[in-house]
């Protein structure tokens, strides 16, 4: 939650220093999520699959299931990322050819990590203290790692058009924020990563 102080577009010098929300852009941009078939080595990104959330509104906060197909590798011990892409509807429309450009905001995030399953191992080995007590030695199981994948994955907006004093952008901001040709900035967001936690993995196997 952000409170910077609103530039004065009124006054003639601060204007210079204002930048501006782009005006009503939730009707010209849509929510897009992408699992690509390769990560980008160009400006080019080409979607395995590709979800687009019309739902997507500043005001109202939304959830929405994804049935994501694992591909082979990634079912045999492999990794799975994926991007959450912001642009214009027409930007977005052929998941085969997106173009990263400057009016089309992404964000790359691992959907997956490599764990050891040790959940079922944790809980007996609680079991087992709460009986013999402290005293007894625990045998540690020598587990390898395999593919987790993450359940659920916030995403986070800034749900007010305002206009900014460049000079007063909340430092947590300035690396959200790209700008046109005309000072208004894109729409503001990213992915809540402090909200990920161990316990949002599950392993491939087992789901």
């Amino acid at each position: 939650m952000f409170y910077p102080l609103e530039c004065k577009i009124n006054e003639k010098n601060s204007k210079e220093l204002c930048i501006f929300s782009i005006k009503n852009w939730q009707k010209k941009f849509t929510l897009g999520f992408c699992i690509p078939n390769y990560i980008p080595k160009s400006n080019y990104l080409d979607c395995a699959q590709f979800f687009g959330f019309d739902e997507f509104d500043l005001k109202n906060s939304f959830s929405k299931d994804v049935p994501i197909r694992l591909p082979r590798k990634t079912r045999k011990n492999g990794t799975l990322a994926a991007y959450v892409l912001l642009g214009a509807k027409t930007q977005l429309n052929d998941p085969k050819r997106i173009v990263l450009s400057n009016n089309v905001l992404y964000k790359f995030v691992e959907l997956s990590k490599y764990k050891v399953n040790d959940t079922e191992r944790y809980v007996n080995l609680l079991e087992k203290s709460k009986i013999l007590g402290e005293t007894e030695p625990l045998t540690k199981q020598e587990k390898k790692p395999i593919t987790h994948l993450i359940t659920s994955l916030n995403i986070l907006s800034l749900d007010t058009e305002m206009n900014f004093n460049r000079r007063e952008v909340p430092h947590e901001l300035i690396q959200d924020i790209r700008l046109t040709e005309k000072n208004e900035y894109l729409p503001i967001f990213r992915i809540d990563r402090l909200s990920i936690k161990d316990e949002n993995y599950q392993p491939v196997n087992d789901s």
